[in-house]
């Protein structure tokens, strides 16, 4: 199952954005206060981050939220530079479709542009020369959602040349399951020598017809977030997972040397023999269950 697309089309001053800004402007939030903002449309169908709902048509679809932040970046600041600017949405109820803006006066417009979500305080740096950004991290510890994920992990990369439009793009993969038993708190994933969590380069390479596609690589990122092949996961409030409920868990897309297994309650669950974690897929595991435990006592017969 894939994970679909997210489309945002940028409006800054007498810009004119070129996907659908009728449509989208009609039913969009404005954002007057703000000196640049940008219209954001989520297509049917999305599971790449922890706001899902039911559409009208009935389906599971991503949805904006409150106070959702993204980072751009702009080449007008160098060929290589950390500046980034905080672009975040107001609405009064989650939405297919938001303003997103950056609320000051010091926006720099370039060439080109890069973005990523979600929004972060730490040090990110973006390369425009390599096009690339350094210090993407996919937490090595997960708080799950009941029918969706850690927003924390909904990593998405973006790239644009322009200020008409910014496609956004699953950088993870995803890992979905059920649990049968009402007594699990965590569990973790292991994939033994590959390297699925932790802190990664976010690449974007651009193809000769100009389209793109995003990686997240291994680099030297010293002990900070190091990029570690076990991953845990609990819920944020130390409860157990409900049964019957799906839960969501994000992992770098990567070859695997040798799959990968899960564990619930510190307690080994399965191996899954795939060769690999492919980019903007889910990798549905069903339904989970811990070992059955012998009955303790012996043979009362005589």
């Amino acid at each position: 199952m894939n994970i679909n697309k997210i489309h945002l089309c940028i409006l800054a001053a007498t810009a004119v954005c070129a996907c659908q800004t009728e449509k989208l402007t009609e039913t969009a939030p404005v954002a007057p206060d703000y000196k640049v903002s940008f219209v954001a449309d989520i297509e049917s169908d999305v599971q790449s981050k922890a706001a899902l709902a039911t559409n009208e048509a009935g389906k599971v679809q991503t949805f904006w939220e409150n106070g959702d932040k993204v980072l751009v970046y702009s080449e007008g600041n160098g060929a290589s530079n950390s500046v980034k600017y905080s672009f975040e949405t107001a609405l009064t109820s989650p939405s297919t479709s938001a303003v997103f803006g950056y609320n000051g006066d010091d926006f720099t417009e370039g060439e080109h542009y890069m973005a990523i979500y979600p929004h972060t305080e730490s040090g990110r740096a973006a390369n425009f020369t390599n096009t690339r950004m350094a210090q993407v991290d996919i937490p090595s510890g997960q708080k799950l959602v009941a029918g969706g994920f850690d927003r924390t992990a909904a990593i998405m990369l973006a790239y644009s040349d322009n200020l008409n439009s910014m496609k956004f793009m699953n950088a993870v993969a995803l890992v979905k399951f059920k649990v049968a038993d009402a007594n699990i708190t965590s569990g973790s994933i292991n994939a033994k020598a590959t390297e699925i969590a932790g802190r990664f380069r976010g690449d974007i390479v651009i193809g000769e017809d100009g389209t793109y596609s995003t990686a997240l690589v291994k680099y030297s990122s010293g002990s900070t977030n190091a990029p570690t092949s076990t991953l845990t996961f609990s819920m944020a409030d130390g409860s157990s997972l409900v049964p019957g409920e799906e839960y969501y868990v994000a992992v770098r897309p990567t070859v695997l040397e040798d799959g990968f297994s899960i564990s619930l309650n510190g307690e080994y669950i399965k191996n899954y023999y795939i060769p690999e974690f492919k980019r903007n897929v889910i990798y549905d595991l069903g339904t989970l269950s811990l070992p059955q435990k012998e009955e303790e006592g012996g043979d009362d017969s005589s």
